[in-house]
């Protein structure tokens, strides 16, 4: 296949189109290692996706308030009296108040002196109920790095740190094993586990994991408090006069405090562990987008549809860490995605019949109504593996051949389906075409041999109800799952009398000409109920009516979802309905 030279001008229009991703609006160079899979790791982690999708979030309110604003003239921010600043600077929220004082040393001196700024941080956690407020042992400037600053440890400066709201600190994954440890993996002073109910425990501040359950706590701490507690024991059992009572004092205090950590630290993990995962689904989006776009591309390359393969051209953006496709970064990948996300001449059979599955949703979305009126796709693909594929044909011969296979597949498959009829519904049928019609009866139903004993019976009414039961067989069954189906003769004797009371001719009513009467049925035995002096009867839809099958003895409904008021129709004068179904029902017209 021969590929031609992007240009600017066949694909002005998409360039135009841009979406903002967080927080960026440009790739460049240096974002190309920001993303490396669907669950961002490294620098990607953490806070720092979190601090873009918030900043994101703000970016795009102030683009709305601005027009309510430009009328009011900025101002310059330093030349204000400190002490109007200050009072502006409450209203702000935390992460801006925390971006704020990376702007200058002078912004860094005013945000971090705790004289100065102590009221302005209480009152914009009070003022932002959203941002859960810090405990009383951490300041609020420290609480706020925690929350939004760079993912970097502070122990070796790497990059990708999980941060302990319970410690204070951020750790990396390799400073995590030395500094933490889980409840039964810590040792006392001579190397053996701890026994429970252990005193000290308590008494420290722990990390909880919420996807795992378990606590974490800081080694440094716990080997000092054991220390100090083993220390005190030791002096309480020579009977020091009141350090017992000082002792069990200061326990109270501790575990009080360690609660109010706790409370705090479990509301942070909480807003990340929410606002992470709305990040990343934003992400998941805007990577569907990005292979979208760029099949687009391709497509106005000369690549067909079929040919790009959608999984492959997502593995390329994600190694190259692709945030966004521009038609910058997709003439710098288009190598690449020429080379690993495009299929060539299939050489097994998977590949082969993934190729083929994508021409055939291709020629349901370039035919008018093809989705509706055409079988699943394994039945044409099947056929064209089996009687006309050859490994000599080249790419354009076989699209030519396998079009003529699905547009002869469905015919075959409809008139397979008519031969099952009656003879009373099939006479007169002077021709072939006729007869093909005869499928979209509103009397024409039929059972899927292999739903037969689910809620639903199987039962279809009509080709484009064949159809749509092909496309949507049992999630995990095994292939041609759906794809037997026998006349259902009884279905059909209730359907024409519903019809003929319809004023229709059963033999020509089609399952269009009912939804388009659309009448509606009460129930001909069934007395009035009376409610505030009123008599009260149930209407039904001729679907209500019809969606019924008689299956090992007993009555089923045709869908418990679609067709909720079925259950009292026939639970109650089944026996009667199939001897006198005629006269049972009365018509009643809206």
């Amino acid at each position: 296949m021969t590929t031609t030279h992007i240009s600017s001008a066949s694909l002005g229009q998409e360039a135009s189109e841009e979406h903002q991703i967080l927080p960026f609006h440009e790739a460049e160079v240096s974002e190309f290692c920001g993303r490396t899979s669907l669950k961002p790791v490294g620098i990607a982690k953490g806070p720092r996706v979190i601090v873009g999708y918030l900043k994101k979030q703000y970016r795009l309110s102030c683009q709305k308030n601005a027009k309510h604003t430009a009328h009011i003239k900025s101002f310059p921010l330093p030349a204000l009296p400190i002490e109007i600043g200050l009072i502006i600077f409450g209203y702000l929220h935390p992460i801006n108040l925390y971006h704020l004082g990376l702007t200058s040393k002078l912004m860094r001196g005013i945000i971090l002196n705790k004289s100065l700024s102590a009221t302005v941080w209480k009152k914009s956690y009070e003022r932002h109920r959203d941002v859960p407020a810090p405990s009383r042992n951490i300041s609020e400037p420290r609480w706020t790095q925690l929350l939004f600053g760079p993912d970097i440890c502070m122990v070796c400066d790497q990059n990708g740190a999980e941060a302990f709201f319970a410690f204070s600190k951020r750790y990396c994954s390799d400073c995590q094993k030395r500094f933490t440890a889980h409840t039964h993996d810590i040792r006392d002073h001579l190397g053996e586990r701890l026994r429970f109910p252990n005193a000290v425990l308590p008494m420290l501040p722990r990390e909880t994991d919420l996807t795992w359950g378990r606590n974490c706590y800081h080694l440094p701490d716990v080997t000092a408090l054991m220390k100090k507690a083993a220390l005190i024991q030791i002096l309480i059992d020579h009977q020091v006069p009141r350090l017992a009572r000082i002792f069990a004092t200061d326990q109270k205090i501790l575990k009080k405090r360690v609660a109010e950590i706790e409370t705090s630290s479990l509301s942070a993990k909480f807003l990340l562990t929410r606002h992470r995962q709305r990040a990343y689904d934003e992400l998941d989006v805007f990577a569907g987008l990005a292979v979208k776009r760029c099949s687009k591309w391709l497509s106005g390359l000369g690549y067909k549809p079929w040919d790009i393969n959608a999984s492959g051209l997502d593995s390329v953006l994600q190694s190259a860490g692709v945030h966004k496709a521009t038609l910058r970064i997709f003439r710098r990948l288009l190598p690449t995605l020429e080379k690993e996300a495009i299929w060539y001449k299939p050489r097994d059979l998977f590949p082969l019949q993934f190729r083929l599955t994508k021409m055939y949703e291709y020629y349901e979305t370039s035919q008018e109504g093809a989705r509706s009126t055409l079988p699943h796709s394994e039945l044409a693909v099947d056929i064209f593996l089996k009687h006309h594929f050859d490994k000599s044909m080249k790419p354009d011969e076989m699209e030519r051949q396998f079009f003529k296979v699905i547009a002869a597949t469905a015919h075959k498959e409809r008139l397979r389906f008519a031969d099952r009829l009656p003879d009373h519904l099939l006479e007169p049928c002077p021709s072939e075409q006729d007869q093909l019609r005869k499928v979209d009866l509103a009397a024409a139903t039929f059972s899927c041999r292999k739903c037969r004993h689910n809620t639903d019976a199987g039962i279809q009414i009509g080709w484009k109800a064949i159809c749509h039961h092909m496309r949507n067989y049992s999630r995990g069954a095994p292939r041609g799952y759906c794809l037997e189906y026998d006349f259902n003769d009884q279905v059909s004797r209730f359907a024409s009398s519903i019809v003929s009371l319809s004023g229709l001719d059963a033999n020509k009513a089609s399952v269009d000409d009912m939804d388009e009467k659309n009448d509606r049925f009460i129930c001909g035995i069934c007395r009035p109920s009376r409610k505030h002096r009123i008599s009260l009867l149930r209407t039904y839809t001729w679907f209500d009516l019809v969606g019924i099958c008689y299956v090992q003895g007993s009555l089923i409904p045709y869908s418990s979802i679609m067709f909720p008021q079925l259950l009292h129709l026939w639970h109650d004068h089944y026996r009667w309905l199939q001897v006198e179904s005629r006269a049972s029902f009365v018509p009643a017209f809206h």
